[in-house]
């Protein structure tokens, strides 16, 4: 999957997925950018702002992720740009950027830019002198404060690579 998504959106009682939603199919890569995409539930859970896996398989993400977002009126968001679910899933990110992405939700909102349930792994690489940025991104639970947090693990791994010279991973959230 290949090309630019900018102001896609599900809304309902749950959302999620607001870019591309994949339960069950497979694909090789996704590249382009993701901006202002979002998933908004009016009575129930928001995950994944531009982009939901679950029970899928994606071997490369390289993409720029920017201004996206989850907001539930009555229960969690999770995972403003990605939200990844199932057991064994590899979420491959390769010289991808994540800036200004957030949750907002009732209660229990997490993972401004990423959120990963158990199983998953979730591996970052930066390579041939690019970096991948993680800024502005956060969390917020109803009226309280932002936090500042841009990937939530719950249960599952993080592996940051750096391969080559001038290649880096910066988290300035």
């Amino acid at each position: 999957i290949t090309g630019d998504f900018t102001g896609n959106y599900a809304i309902g009682n749950s959302a999620i997925g607001g870019a591309i939603s994949s339960g069950g199919f497979i694909t090789n890569n996704i590249a382009g950018n993701f901006i202002n995409n979002y998933v908004q539930a009016t009575s129930d859970f928001a995950a994944g702002g531009a982009i939901y896996i679950g029970e899928s398989s994606v071997d490369n993400i390289t993409s720029n992720f920017i201004g996206n977002y989850a907001l539930s009126d009555s229960s969690y968001a999770q995972g403003g740009a990605i939200y990844a679910t199932f057991q064994g899933l590899d979420v491959n990110l390769v010289n991808s950027s994540f800036i200004a992405n957030y949750v907002k939700g009732n209660n229990d909102s997490k993972g401004g830019a990423i959120y990963a349930t158990t199983g998953v792994s979730v591996n970052i690489t930066a390579k041939d002198g690019n970096t991948s940025l993680f800024s502005g991104n956060y969390v917020q639970s109803g009226d309280g404060d932002k936090d500042y947090e841009a990937i939530y693990l719950d249960g599952s791994t993080l592996n940051l690579t750096a391969i080559g010279e001038g290649s880096s991973i910066t988290f300035d959230d």
